[in-house]
Order: C-alpha cells, then sequence, then structure tokens
C-alpha cells in the first residue's frame, strides 16, 4: 500500500513540474510576443510620422502588414494551448485588438493610394482610427504584460 501511495506521488510530482515547465516555456514565447509588439507599435508610429508622404506611409504599412501577420501567428499559437483561462482570454483579447490595427492600416493604405484621391476629412478620421486602435493593442498588450511579468 505505501508502494502505491509513493508512486502516486512521484507522478503527481511529475505532473506538477511538467506544468509548471509547459507554463514557463508558454510564458517565455508571450515576452517574445509583448517585444515583436513593441517594434510593431514603433513601425505603426512611423507610419502616423509619414501619412503627409503616401509612398513613404504605403513602404511603411507594408513593414507594419509584415510585423502583423507574424504577431498574429505567434498570438494564435499562444491562445491554442494556454497554461491558464485568464493568459488565454487575455492573448485571444490583444490578437483581436491586433486584427483591428492591422484592418485599419490596410484601410488607410489603400485609401492613401487609391484612386480616387481622398478627402482632407477621410485621411484625417482615417488617421483618427489608426491612433484608437493603437491605443487599443497598447492596453491589450499592456493587460497580457502584466500577467507574465515575472514575480519579483
Amino acid at each position: 500500500m505505501g508502494a502505491i501511495i509513493l508512486a502516486l506521488l512521484i507522478i503527481l510530482l511529475i505532473i506538477y513540474l511538467l506544468g509548471r515547465r509547459r507554463r514557463r516555456d508558454w510564458e517565455a514565447q508571450a515576452r517574445a510576443a509583448s517585444a515583436e509588439a513593441s517594434g510593431l507599435l514603433g513601425s505603426v508610429n512611423r507610419g502616423l510620422a509619414t501619412l503627409q508622404d503616401p509612398s513613404a506611409a504605403a513602404r511603411t504599412w507594408s513593414d507594419v502588414e509584415a510585423r502583423g501577420s507574424r504577431l498574429h501567428r505567434r498570438l494564435d499559437a499562444l491562445a491554442a494551448k494556454p497554461p491558464d483561462h485568464r493568459l488565454g482570454v487575455a492573448v485571444e483579447h490583444a490578437d483581436q485588438a491586433l486584427q483591428g490595427l492591422r484592418a485599419s492600416v490596410q484601410s488607410d493604405a489603400g485609401l492613401r493610394l487609391g484612386p480616387p484621391s481622398p478627402a482632407p476629412d477621410q485621411l484625417r478620421y482615417s488617421e483618427a482610427v489608426i491612433r484608437q486602435r493603437t491605443t487599443d493593442f497598447e492596453q491589450a498588450m499592456g493587460e497580457l504584460d502584466d500577467l507574465i511579468r515575472p514575480e519579483p
């Protein structure tokens, strides 16, 4: 009887240690996604600064789309196997915010490179939408960062 209890305790310990390792690996991937998100946000801010030059903005928006696509794949992989429900919800929220930002950037690129030539009101509105989606994405990533921040 004692051997059975000892075997069960060893099995439980192994399961616990494997779970901790998986969580640490997942959190490391989430921190890498957060670093990627910071780079993406830097590109968006550079793009917003170049909006008066449509060709420069188009190049930056192309970079944003490439970075956003890579980040979406990373977040999607994280969302597939989160270590707990809260982290899963945070990753899904961050990915949804990312998709909103990507859609607004794509819309802006189409508007600026158009034909027809956009009206000034359309350009201002498009920029405002990108700024709002950027804020939404920053907040979503901040929520995820708060959950994955290493404990002191």
